[in-house]
Formats: structure tokens, sequence, C-alpha cells
């Protein structure tokens, strides 16, 4: 009876061993699905760097896919109200300042206009004569390239226009005979001489 209860005892021993194994095998071979917990009771030694590495994967794994929703509820939902608006007051800042930029441009560019308008008054007036009196005319020096007057009676010169006055504006009435109305430059004045006397 002993022997018949040790057979059976090493029966039944062998039987819980194999059944361990056998789960054990199962349990390791079952599609990576075993806790850390069921290995360490079968007795395995975890191996922590396989396992971290495993964790990361599948961390970084969701964080994709969380990202991807993400991204793809805000193409759904489109841009929130306040976006729109920042997006228009900056389309708004941006053709102000253009339109500020081309002002400043026209600004600068009429006001070069009128200062060479300016010169160009400057060098016309410097290119053209005053007007003068009789016996007087103006003539241009080469060398410094001003005007000055001649007087064709007198042979006098002068670098300044000679003045016109309202005596030399209007003339006399016409002499009797023998004498003859004539201008004289350096007094701006008209006066009879008698041709016959010399006076």
């Amino acid at each position: 009876a002993d022997a018949a209860g040790a057979g059976a005892a090493d029966a039944a021993g062998t039987s819980a061993a194999g059944r361990l194994q056998a789960c054990k095998d199962g349990a390791v071979a079952a599609s990576g699905l075993g806790s850390a917990l069921v290995r360490r009771m079968l007795g395995e030694k975890p191996d922590l760097g396989k396992a971290w590495e495993e964790e990361k994967a599948e961390m970084k794994r969701r964080e994709e896919e969380d990202l991807q929703a993400l991204r793809q509820e805000l193409v759904e939902r489109g841009p929130s109200e306040e976006d729109v608006r920042v997006n228009a007051l900056a389309g708004k800042a941006a053709e102000i300042e253009r339109r500020m930029a081309a002002r400043r441009q026209a600004a600068a560019k009429t006001k070069a206009r009128a200062a060479a308008r300016q010169r160009s008054a400057t060098v016309m007036s410097a290119l053209q004569p005053q007007a003068v009196p009789e016996p007087w005319c103006a003539v241009l020096d080469g060398a410094s390239g001003r005007w000055y007057y001649y007087n064709q009676e007198t042979n006098a010169t002068s670098w300044e226009a000679p003045a016109v006055t309202e005596q030399v504006l209007e003339r006399p009435e016409e002499p009797p005979a023998l004498w003859s109305l004539e201008f004289h430059s350096a007094s701006a004045a008209w006066y009879y001489h008698n041709t016959a006397t010399g006076e």
C-alpha cells in the first residue's frame, strides 16, 4: 500500500510538476501577454531592459496616436474665432504699413520734385537776363556764365541790371524841329538835344 501510495504520490508529483512546466511554458509562450507577476511566480527573472524598451515603445505609439487624433480634430474643427480675428488684424496692420510706406515714398518724391523745381527756377533766373531799358542790353559773360549789362551809347558795363523807372517808361512828347529826344542812362531820364547848337 505504501508502494502504491508512493507511486500515486510520485505520479501525482510528476503530473503536478508537468502541469507546472506546461503552465510555465504556456504563460511565457502566450503572445507576450503574461504579466511580470505571473513570470515572477513561475520563477522567471525579469528582464528589466527589455521591459523598459517595450514600455517606452508603447508610450511613444500611444503618444503618436493621440497627436494624430488631435491634428485630425483641429482640421475638422477649423480655426477658432480668435485665430480668425488675429489673422484679420495682422492683415490690416500689414496693409496699413504698406500704405504708410507708399505715402512716405510719395511725400519724398514730391519734396524732391519741389526742390528740383526750385533749383531749376534759380538756374533759369540766372540764365535769363532781366529786362533793361534802351540803350542797355544784356550780355552773357562766357567765363563766369553770368549776365552783365552793357550801355550801347556810353559803353558802360554793370553786373547789376539798371533800374527801370516810371520816367523811363513814360516817353515824353516828341520835341519840336531841330531838337531830338535822348535818354541819359546814368540818370535814367529823357532829355532834349538841340542838333543845330549841340546843346
